[in-house]
This record gives structure tokens, sequence and C-alpha cells, in this order.
């Protein structure tokens, strides 16, 4: 009787180690619509790249990117891996399609100088490679932080144009991006932005002023925990902040703020208001 116990135990957990090696695997794969959608409409064919956070990896937009493929007609048409040396290798062919383009980065813990060198180096081989000349840029928590600034320094270091920008639990003004502090960092709001500003919010700040006026922006930001009023892991001040530096550059900014278990910080981009709210941004779907 044991036995039979152990060996369905040792069945069971297999099972489940199987699933999740299939389930990484095939969220790094290329995926396509079985419906695409074929419209003159500009925005379909414009490739939207999404950016990581600190220590993201294959799950952190895996799943998303397969929800976008199966339920908004979207084709996750190419995967490119950031190698340690800052090398790109490069899966796949841009779909024309609503292309996808999932970025991953060997080095784990790459941080945002990294991320967005990385960024520009991918869209000027779009550009040399592909003839892409707009691009759209979305980022989870650490890869907000590179998104917008790769958004307001894309004129000076490429040929592209940016049109449509997501940031999701973005730590505008975390006093330091990609560490696990013991607490969640409040910063109280007033009428002219965050009271205290941290050195990311005052970089931001100032470079801003670089960012296209006509940059269309959707802030994403969640409340899991009332309490500190925050996704458990970035407040929801630090969310709002960008806000009041983007206001000042265009006027097509918008904010949605998702509350309840499933708007934590690590579910944000496995939530399907998000799915929804991304389709309906980059694509008016």
């Amino acid at each position: 009787m044991k036995l039979m116990l152990a060996y369905g135990i040792f069945f069971i957990a297999l099972v489940i180690i199987l699933g999740l090696v299939w389930t990484y695997v095939h969220a790094g794969k290329l995926l396509y619509s079985k419906n695409s959608v074929e419209s003159p409409d500009e925005s379909n064919r414009v490739p939207t790249l999404f950016v990581p956070g600190f220590f993201g990896n294959r799950f952190s937009f895996g799943r998303l990117l397969s929800r976008l493929v199966n339920g908004f007609h979207a084709n996750k048409s190419m995967v490119i891996v950031v190698k340690r040396d800052g090398s790109l290798k490069v899966i796949g062919a841009l779909d024309k399609s609503r292309p996808l383009i999932q970025i991953l980065f060997s080095k784990k813990t790459v941080r945002v100088k990294e991320q967005t060198t990385a960024i520009m180096k991918i869209i000027n081989l779009l550009n040399s490679d592909y003839s892409i000349n707009k691009v759209n840029l979305v980022g989870h928590s650490m890869g907000s932080i590179s998104v917008i600034w790769s958004a307001t320094n894309m004129g000076k270091q490429t040929h592209t144009v940016i049109n449509k920008v997501v940031t999701i639990a973005g730590p505008f003004n975390d006093i330091e991006v990609a560490t696990n502090a013991r607490g969640i960092e409040q910063t109280e709001l007033n009428a002219d932005g965050p009271v205290s500003r941290s050195k990311v919010y005052q970089v931001l700040s100032e470079t801003i002023k670089d960012l296209p006026t006509n940059t269309q922006i959707l802030n994403i930001g969640g409340i899991s925990d009332s309490k500190s009023n925050s996704d458990g892991a970035v407040s929801i001040n630090s969310v709002r902040s960008l806000g009041f530096i983007v206001r000042q550059i265009t006027k097509r900014y918008q904010e949605l703020i998702i509350t309840g278990k499933n708007a934590s910080h690590r579910l944000l981009h496995e939530n399907h208001q998000v799915d929804k709210s991304l389709a309906e941004f980059l694509w008016d779907s």
C-alpha cells in the first residue's frame, strides 16, 4: 500500500514537472493566429516589442502573448534573445498582421541601461533588415522604465518612430529599481506630482522633453493590497507618477488601474482585463 502511494505521488510530481517544462518551452515559441486580421489600417502592421522586468523570463510575457494570438488575432512571429555579450539571436520573421516580438535576456539580472541598449539595437536591426520605421513598446516592472527611456531617446539613436507605449506596474518613483525593498515605497502625490522624488523620477523628468508629442501611452497599475495601496511590490502612486511628467509633453496619455487579487505585481500580465485593454489600445480591437 505504501509503495503504491509512493508511486502515485511520484507520478503526480512527474506530471506536474513535465507540465511546467512544456509550458516554459511553449512560452518561448513562435505562435500564429488561425485568423489573422487583413486590414489596411497601419496599426495592424506595426510590430510590438515586449520587454520583461528584472529577472524576467519566458513566463513574463509568454502566456499573455499566447492569449493575444488566440483571442485577438495577433502573431507572435519573432523571438529575440539578447545574449550575455549583447549580441542578438533572432528567431522567426515578422508577420504582416499584428506582429508581436518577445524579447528575452540571457542575463536575468540585466538592468535598465543594458535593456535600453538592447532595445535600440533591436530597433535598428528591424529598420535595417526589415524596413520597419515604426514600433510599439510594452514593458513590465523595470521593463516599463526601459521602454519609456527608449521612447524618449529613440529619435536620437534610431531612424524609427515610436508609435504606442504600454507600461505595466512601472516603479517610476521608486528609490531604486530592481531591488526588493523591505516595504512598499510610498510617496504622497499632490497637484504637481510626487512630494518626494527619486533619482529615477528626476532623470525621467529631465529627459521626457525628447518624447515625441504624438506618442500614445497607456500606463497600467494594480492594487491587490488595499492596505499598502499597491500591487504588493510597487505602490500605485509610484505607477501614477509617470503621468505628471508625460502629460507635459503629450495629451495622448491614459491610465488604467486594476484592483483585486489578480492585480498583483506578478499577475498583472496574466490579467484578462489587461489583455483586452492592450488589444484595444494597440489595434482598436
